[in-house]
């Protein structure tokens, strides 16, 4: 019979809990020194960019649309990480308009590249699930439980080439590749745009002063909640040493 691996004492694995809070925690202040760095150093011409933003949204407000949309779709298949370009149309366009682009876009992006691993890139995807142990077993749990595999993946913090390139030559039914796509995926839109639309709260906090600050520090807090629980929902769990 195989030896089965003691777990660590509970004194133990709450000290490791802590050290994974720390660091989530650690991590969080970073970005949000980051941000206002950035709001500091960068204000005037992310206001010029923001005005001229809010022209073109003015003069041609489909075009503006379609053409954010369509850029994190582009990013998306060619496997381009699309974080910094979800935060900027957060930033630009505020949360409705931000989450409108980038929802649609990665799904749009996703769909594209499921369907481009099913045809024109069937052998590079086959090849790319040799190479990854993690897809050979996520291959054989698919097959008894499509929908609740197909969400986990969708959540996991795991690349996004795996989640859709690697998912498309998998045994999982489009459907339910799709129906976690649509359905995860406002979650992991809507915490980036509101991060992005965080940071445009710090630069008017740090150069009206008080005027309306109540609002857009709580806005602030409540996207660094959101981010602490976002890096915590994706890290691995404690590991013995």
């Amino acid at each position: 019979a195989g030896q089965q691996v003691a777990m660590p004492p509970p004194e133990r694995q709450l000290l490791l809990r802590l050290q994974r809070l720390l660091g989530v925690a650690g991590t969080a202040i970073l970005l949000v020194a980051a941000a206002v760095v950035l709001a500091s150093y960068a204000g005037p011409l992310l206001q010029v960019l923001h005005a001229r933003a809010q022209e073109w949204k003015t003069t041609y407000p489909i075009g503006v649309a379609v053409a954010g949309l369509l850029v994190v779709c582009f990013w998306i298949v060619c496997l381009i990480p699309s974080t910094p370009i979800e935060l900027t149309l957060g930033y630009l366009y505020g949360i409705g308009g931000g989450l409108f682009c980038v929802y649609i876009g990665k799904v749009l992006g996703c769909l594209l590249s499921f369907l481009l691993g099913r045809t024109l890139l069937r052998d590079f995807c086959q090849q790319l699930v040799k190479r990854h142990e993690l897809l050979q077993a996520i291959d054989l749990a698919v097959q008894d439980e499509p929908y609740r595999i197909s969400f986990l993946a969708r959540g996991a913090y795991i690349p996004i080439a795996l989640k859709n390139y690697g998912f498309s030559v998998l045994s999982v039914p489009p459907r339910a590749f799709v129906t976690a796509l649509v359905t995860v995926e406002v979650w992991n839109s809507a915490s980036l745009v509101f991060l992005g639309y965080a940071a445009e709260s710090v630069g008017d906090v740090m150069q009206t002063g008080s005027s309306g600050s109540g609002a857009r520090v709580a806005t602030l807090v409540v996207a660094c909640a959101a981010l602490l629980g976002l890096s915590a929902y994706g890290s691995p769990p404690p590991r013995p040493p």
